[in-house]
């Protein structure tokens, strides 16, 4: 078995991410936490977002 080609790699990280990136933007939008803006600790529930930006920045960096 050989290395992964990076080209399918990097697709597949694109397509994980958006998928990872929509499903927890829907679960916020419709089951999530009620009281996200309303609640000072709302806030937190927005934490697993940042992890999902650095892989979208670092994508973006990687094709220019």
């Amino acid at each position: 078995m050989g290395a992964v080609k990076a080209p399918f790699a990097v697709r597949f990280a694109w397509v994980a991410n958006t998928l990872c990136l929509a499903g927890y933007l829907t679960w916020l939008a419709f089951g999530g936490r009620e009281t996200l803006f309303y609640d000072r600790d709302g806030i937190l529930g927005l934490l697993p977002v940042i992890p999902l930006s650095f892989v979208y920045i670092y994508l973006f960096r990687r094709r220019g």
